[in-house]
């Protein structure tokens, strides 16, 4: 394949490498972290982001696929929304748009409840004649 049939150019490839490790610095991740959440060996990652080999489509679809408010536009283009800009809202909704609701997220939150410590009242044995005994702790 000639150059001049590539599709993104060395600029571009470096563009993609800077907007990829950005964002992982902005998840506060490190490389193996990032790697490990989009199912991707550390060692391919690592060459992708100091340049040895180039980004693929198939790496910019499994960190969308993962985080799925990564624009894909943004990472191959710079083009669309950064997924770190926080989207202004105007209060009395003049030129506002609706946003759609297709990529909210849900999270679940756990809740921990203390119960009491428990005490033992009775303690039963059963025996293989058929027989049991009763003791009651007080």
């Amino acid at each position: 394949m000639e150059n001049s049939e590539q599709i993104l150019d060395n600029k571009q490839k470096d563009d993609i490498r800077t907007r990829i490790i950005n964002f992982i610095e902005k998840l506060g991740m490190d490389r193996s972290s990032f790697a490990n959440s989009i199912n991707v060996k550390q060692a391919t990652l690592s060459h992708i982001l100091t340049g040895r080999n180039d980004p693929t489509l198939n790496i910019i679809l499994q960190i969308h696929n993962k985080y799925p408010e990564v624009d894909i536009n943004w990472l191959l283009y710079g083009k669309g929304d950064d997924p770190f800009t926080p989207k202004q809202q105007n209060l009395f909704g003049e030129g506002a748009k609706e946003e759609s609701t297709s990529n909210v997220e849900v999270r679940e939150k756990v809740v921990y409840i203390e119960k009491p410590q428990r005490k033992i009242s009775e303690i039963r044995v059963f025996y293989d004649d058929q027989t049991f005994d009763i003791f009651t702790l007080k």
